[in-house]
């Protein structure tokens, strides 16, 4: 269940859009942090 703020967005809240969506583009940017992250 959502709560009320995360459903009712007004024009002034919006910051930007999503231009393009990669799905799974995620995963390889997490494994990235946590490889970069063991070498520091």
């Amino acid at each position: 269940m959502q709560n009320n703020y995360e459903t009712h967005i007004t024009q002034e809240q919006i910051v930007g859009k999503a231009v393009i969506k990669i799905p799974l583009l995620g995963w390889p940017k997490i494994w990235a942090t946590e490889l970069m992250k063991a070498f520091r």
